[in-house]
């Protein structure tokens, strides 16, 4: 299998996420568009970014917060044609500050192909958690 071992360190503030749109058929452009939804806040968007079989419901997405002063920046993608990892950097910036003040996390959406799509198959930034209902 082809490694997909791309380090490339791409500049992506998801904001206002102007400049480059990735082809939401490979594992960026899927990051890009669950990013954008979340930061959105256009859950049922982000929802149709997660594998099923996690067990996500809009219910999951009560406590999601997203900071108005954060960026979003893909650092790295690595892995093979069937399951791959998409490292992104979080920085929070505090204003007045330069842009890259502040303080910062890393993350890695993990994503497998599910035909011609890339799904979350853990539960990403910045859900953390969902609550599997029983049936009863």
């Amino acid at each position: 299998m082809a490694l997909i071992g791309v380090a490339a360190v791409v500049a992506l503030t998801v904001v206002a996420l102007s400049g480059r749109d990735y082809d939401p058929s490979t594992p960026e452009g899927a990051a890009q568009g669950w990013v954008r939804a979340v930061t959105a806040g256009d859950h049922d968007a982000a929802l149709t970014h997660l594998d099923p079989a996690l067990g996500c419901t809009l219910r999951d997405f009560r406590y999601v917060w997203w900071s108005p002063s954060a960026a979003v920046r893909i650092e790295s993608v690595s892995g093979d044609t069937s399951r791959t990892v998409v490292e992104i950097t979080i920085q929070e910036r505090q204003m007045p500050m330069p842009a890259d003040a502040g303080f910062g996390m890393r993350e890695y959406l993990v994503m497998a192909r599910h035909g011609d799509r890339w799904l979350l198959t853990e539960i990403p930034w910045p859900l953390y958690s969902c609550e599997r209902q029983v049936d009863g």
